[in-house]
């Protein structure tokens, strides 16, 4: 049994100042690539115990490795749960559609970087497309100004016909472990005749929600279009590698496999349509997601819902 009445602070709180400062003691472990508070599973069953969930691209059995790579089953009182979820990739709905709602294919000429519309936002004058950065910019390349399509160029988008916006700013991808919480972008919409703010299949969003463990969720994209799954974990740290470069995330949202390549850029929302994260990668067996709040702060934006 473990006691933890001396501790003031409740185990959410410990999972995420460990995700936020401790990550590298993980990190640094063999094919860990992610932590974040979850709940405990054993054979394949929620045991509804709050743990520590330890993402990595191969489990591998303990006796293959040094006991200084070892993931220990209780770290600082806490139990830990180590999971394979893959190596994480940054990941249809493709036809031409106006007005172009949420879910749908979009990109910027030139570029093989096909990613979803995830919805409209405002800063209070103007209305943008809200999109990822390594879509919409491709990963800080394209500079402010370049058009984006819809659909996106791996569906057929052309540069003469289908721009619907235009870059307005990104918040910059920081590489080799420097701290990320957003891969995020902003297109300012040339027309607002051309988008529309509702997202397919689910409609208008109604506000910003609080993400929670277990939490029945859903997506649109243009890939994989509707698809609806839990909320694996919350607070996560996570290595991602893009190509040859990593990027090192916090306060993360991982939910269970509900994406592919070309969907990044969706809008997570729980049942209620309340929008909860920003999706930007995905596994074979976790999607993952900025969280909406930190998104639309630091773009100094807001959803429009109608």
């Amino acid at each position: 049994m473990i006691c933890n009445c001396c501790n003031p602070l409740s185990i959410d709180e410990r999972v995420k100042y460990i995700c936020e400062n401790e990550y590298e003691y993980f990190l640094s472990k063999t094919n860990v690539i992610g932590i974040g508070l979850g709940f405990k599973s054993i054979k394949g069953s929620n045991t509804s115990q709050k743990c520590i969930k330890v993402f990595t691209s191969e489990k591998v059995d303990n006796g293959e490795l040094p006991p200084a790579q070892l993931v220990p089953a209780i770290y600082k009182g806490i139990r830990t749960d180590v999971v394979q979820s893959g190596n994480i990739e940054f990941t249809g709905l493709t036809q031409k559609k106006r007005p172009a709602p949420g879910g749908y294919s979009i990109g910027p000429p030139l570029k093989t970087q096909t990613g979803t519309m995830g919805c409209l936002v405002t800063d209070g004058s103007d209305v943008f497309i809200l999109g990822n950065n390594h879509v919409l910019a491709d990963l800080n390349f394209l500079p402010i100004g370049t058009p984006i399509m819809q659909p996106g160029p791996d569906d057929g988008g052309k540069a003469n016909t289908d721009v619907i916006a235009k870059l307005t700013k990104y918040i910059p991808i920081k590489f080799h472990k420097k701290e990320n919480y957003v891969d995020a972008a902003i297109a300012k919409v040339i027309d607002k005749k051309l988008v529309s703010a509702s997202i397919a299949f689910i409609g208008n969003i109604k506000g910003i929600g609080k993400p929670n463990l277990e939490e029945g969720v859903k997506k649109v994209g243009r890939t994989t279009e509707f698809t609806v799954g839990k909320i694996s974990a919350i607070y996560a740290t996570y290595v991602l590698k893009y190509n040859s470069k990593e990027v090192l995330f916090k306060d993360q949202i991982f939910t269970t496999n509900m994406a592919d390549y070309g969907d990044s850029g969706a809008i997570l929302v729980d049942y209620r349509n309340y929008a909860l994260g920003l999706l930007i990668a995905g596994s074979e067996s976790f999607t993952v997601y900025n969280n909406i709040y930190k998104v639309l702060g630091d773009l100094k934006v807001n959803i429009l819902s109608k």
